[in-house]
């Protein structure tokens, strides 16, 4: 998915938001589908070695980082952080 697509998808849940822990819910559900979405690109790439696959979550960043950025432009403010999925991916990665 670009990240348009889910800025479009999950704007209006943040945006629906009656407090800070729905906020929280719809960036951990975006964080979840883009984490899944790097299993399916590692997959359509056959890509095996760590390298491979640090490049994919490289590339999952960018993405996150723009939509971070179009929240940023939009009503609902900053509420998607900046290299936050790249942060995410380190934390569950380092476990």
């Amino acid at each position: 998915m670009k990240s348009k697509e889910y800025f479009e998808k999950y704007f209006p849940l943040v945006q629906s938001a009656k407090d800070s822990v729905q906020t929280g819910k719809a960036v951990y559900d975006m964080s979840m589908e883009m984490a899944s979405e790097v299993s399916t690109i590692a997959s359509a790439r056959h890509a095996i070695s760590g390298k491979a696959v640090m490049a994919i979550i490289k590339e999952q960043n960018q993405k996150w980082n723009s939509v971070a950025n179009l929240f940023a432009q939009s009503s609902a403010g900053a509420v998607v952080r900046r290299n936050g999925f790249q942060e995410l991916m380190h934390t569950i990665l380092s476990v």
